[in-house]
């Protein structure tokens, strides 16, 4: 049957040269498999290289279409899982910042566009305090590929909120090496007011992470005993979670703070 297709499609086709006479696709495979080549005629290898060569075409074509739409319909779930991904850091607490940022990091440059107007907004001398906090997370989501955007974060962090602290000195680990100098002469500078020292020290222990690097001095500790342990009370489950790093080293000299306090009352 392949054989006889193959001679009817070969008259047909050299008798009007017309497009619609050359063997179909599946025609054209079923001529192909279940004829030997070595016996048609130069006639029908004509004809089954003219239809090989269109349904090449007419496959590659159709291949390149559906290409494209899949790299479109890609490119508009991507602008969609961003813009969601947008909207959803505008409103994070700051503790579910962690794994919306690695999400974030899946993005890439993408999101940047997206995440440029809430930093420009909160960089206008005008911006209140509701806005610049909101920029919080748009500014750690494309830190790792701005550093423009340390100094507000470091600012953040030493004059914001206090639950803003752990996410900023998180995502700041990866620049530890240039930051921990600064916050430390932050630190130990008396010139400077005792709540931003005291960020500081917050600050540079997120820096350490699990790896103890940081030198302190009984000076250091001592301060940022006394800071504690002046703190207020709403504020301490936060900060002893924040100073557990340092918890061994900070607990002698706190029971040295609260006996000095018991004995004066």
């Amino acid at each position: 049957r392949a054989e006889l297709k193959l001679e009817e499609r070969t008259l047909q086709y050299t008798s009007r040269r017309e497009q619609r006479y050359l063997p179909g696709l599946f025609e054209w495979l079923e001529i192909f498999w279940l004829t030997r080549r070595q016996h048609w005629s130069s006639s029908e290898r004509q004809v089954m290289r003219t239809a090989g060569r269109l349904h090449l075409l007419r496959t590659a074509a159709i291949a390149a279409v559906l290409i494209v739409c899949g790299l479109v319909l890609r490119s508009v779930l991507n602008n969609r899982a961003a813009e969601a991904l947008v909207t959803t850091l505008r409103e994070a607490k700051p503790d579910g910042l962690t794994v919306l940022l690695q999400q974030a990091d899946e993005q890439g440059p993408a999101l940047d566009s997206l995440l440029r107007p809430i930093i420009r907004e909160a960089d206008k001398p005008d911006s209140d305090a509701a806005t610049k906090l909101a920029a919080v997370p748009a500014r750690l989501a494309v830190v790792i590929r701005d550093e423009s955007q340390l100094l507000p974060l470091q600012e953040a962090m030493l004059s914001g909120e206090l639950t803003y602290v752990e996410p900023i000195r998180t995502r700041l680990r990866r620049y530890a090496t240039r930051l921990r100098p600064q916050w430390l002469e932050l630190l130990r500078n008396p010139a400077e007011s005792a709540g931003r020292r005291f960020r500081a020290a917050l600050g540079v222990m997120g820096l350490d992470g699990d790896q103890a690097v940081t030198e302190w001095t009984d000076a250091d500790i001592r301060f940022v005993a006394t800071e504690l342990s002046t703190s207020f009370a709403e504020y301490q489950p936060q900060l002893r979670e924040l100073l557990r790093p340092i918890s061994g080293q900070l607990v002698p000299v706190l029971d040295e703070l609260f006996d000095a306090e018991t004995s004066t009352t």
